[in-house]
């Protein structure tokens, strides 16, 4: 999933998840899938890693995961009609977790 940071984005908070949080997706469906975070990593826009990332590298098989990626940290200078740029992107990892008893 990507998704902003600006104002009210939906990831404005991402670089504040820690080891055991969850992290609630809501579906089209309204069902509701939990995810439990695993790792956070900030990466230079320059040299972030989309292969590896998009690709699973590292996640073991039979396991869901969800990559959770906005832009953060470092902005680029306003230009002349006051507009910048993250130069960084924020990334978080987590593990889905099957609720007992509702299979979601």
């Amino acid at each position: 999933l990507i998704g902003g940071t600006w104002h009210d984005g939906p990831f404005r908070h991402i670089n504040t998840l820690q080891e055991g949080d969850e992290i609630l997706v809501v579906m089209g469906n309204k069902d509701v899938l939990t995810y439990k975070f695993v790792a956070y990593n900030r990466y230079d826009e320059a040299t972030f890693p989309t292969g590896d990332l998009l690709d699973g590298k590292g996640k073991p098989d039979g396991v869901e995961w969800i990559t959770l990626i906005t832009c953060g940290g470092r902005t680029s200078e306003l230009d002349a009609n006051g507009v910048g740029s993250f130069l960084d992107r924020d990334v978080v990892v987590a593990q889905r977790v099957v609720k007992e008893n509702t299979g979601a």
